[in-house]
């Protein structure tokens, strides 16, 4: 990704939400290739709910972390359903660790359904991936 524009948005991280879902992708996988992973992007449509795969650069043949992304206005939710089918693309890939990036919220279904049934998904909110913007930032 260009560092101007990753620059442009640790300053203005209230404008995440209004970039095209495409560069919100794009912005997460950058985020974790800066934290040394190798980086799969999927094909951006009819990709399954999985939208970026990191690798661990000495094994290209098992994903350690699923991404799905979810570039939404501010006070939109993912559901309880959106976490459910994701945590199945993790079983079925049989991936270790599932994570969800959004511009917006984790709805209080999905977080109490990865609690209690222990699955293997994080999440990162709204000011978590405001927070990634400024560690890409290039004068920080």
């Amino acid at each position: 990704m260009d560092q101007k524009f990753l620059d442009y948005l640790a300053v203005n991280g209230h404008e995440i939400e209004g970039i095209h879902w495409r560069n919100f992708e794009r912005f997460i996988a950058e985020y974790f290739k800066r934290k040394n992973y190798h980086i799969v992007l999927g094909p951006g449509t009819n990709d399954g709910g999985v939208d970026i795969r990191a690798f661990n650069p000495d094994n290209l043949k098992d994903p350690l972390i699923l991404i799905q992304c979810k570039r939404h206005s501010t006070n939109n939710q993912v559901d309880i359903n959106t976490v459910k089918a994701f945590h199945a693309d993790l079983a079925y890939e049989d991936v270790p660790h599932g994570l969800i990036a959004t511009t917006g919220y984790i709805a209080s279904g999905g977080k109490k359904v990865v609690e209690a049934r222990n699955y293997n998904i994080s999440f990162a909110e709204n000011e978590k991936v405001k927070q990634w913007s400024t560690a890409m930032w290039q004068f920080s």
